[in-house]
């Protein structure tokens, strides 16, 4: 897909002020009911993933779409479902929404796992005990660069509530080398509020958009 276009591509501020504001904000929000309630949550991500393949030509790189979906009972049981599509079954720019389209009609790769092997859970939504669980999911490295990740991780993984999230605005607000990229439209046509952490060794960009 093309690159989000960034409110502060470059001369980034700290986003720490900001995330606070918005951490305070979503607090005094009343935790919206589901719109179907169950014993079992559902999260599904569409993502774009460089993948290396080794031949006898030689190594070749391609960028493959993906339609991941977790179904999480509470136990930690569950179900995820990936498809994974090659390069030539989308159009050379595909939007999300045409990548989830394309990818329902399509056969996944499904794999289940027993009680406990999904838990991802964070029975204290405070920004130490978060950090906890990232942690344990993400090997903490560079703090920052772990943080972002770990956040990415979570809400890949689990269908988060108003108190986590709170949480782990707070945490990164707490985080250094954290900044501001502003008001920025995802790949589902949704507005919402950039940070970004920079990794100079690694050369990468871990972007949040909340």
């Amino acid at each position: 897909p093309p690159p989000l276009r960034l409110q502060y591509d470059t001369g980034a501020p700290a986003a720490r002020d900001t995330l606070l504001r918005l951490a305070a904000s979503v607090e005094k929000q009343a935790e919206p009911a589901p719109p179907r309630s169950g014993p079992v949550s559902f999260v599904q991500v569409a993502q774009w993933s460089l993948d290396f393949s080794s031949g006898e030509s030689g190594t070749t790189a391609a960028i493959l779409p993906q339609v991941i979906s977790v179904w999480r009972a509470a136990d930690g049981s569950g179900k995820r479902a990936t498809v994974t599509l090659g390069p030539s079954d989308l159009d050379e720019l595909p939007d999300a929404p045409t990548l989830l389209a394309v990818a329902a009609r399509r056969t996944p790769a499904a794999e289940t796992y027993a009680a406990g092997q999904l838990t991802f859970s964070v029975t204290e939504p405070t920004p130490g005990n978060l950090a906890q669980v990232l942690y344990g999911h993400q090997p903490l490295g560079d703090p920052a660069v772990s943080t972002a990740r770990g956040i990415a991780d979570l809400y890949r993984w689990a269908a988060v509530d108003r108190d986590v999230r709170v949480a782990a605005l707070r945490l990164l607000a707490r985080t250094d080398k954290v900044l501001l990229r502003g008001t920025v439209t995802d790949r589902l046509g949704r507005e919402g509020l950039a940070v970004s952490v920079d990794s100079q060794d690694h050369g990468t960009r871990d972007l949040l958009i909340f």
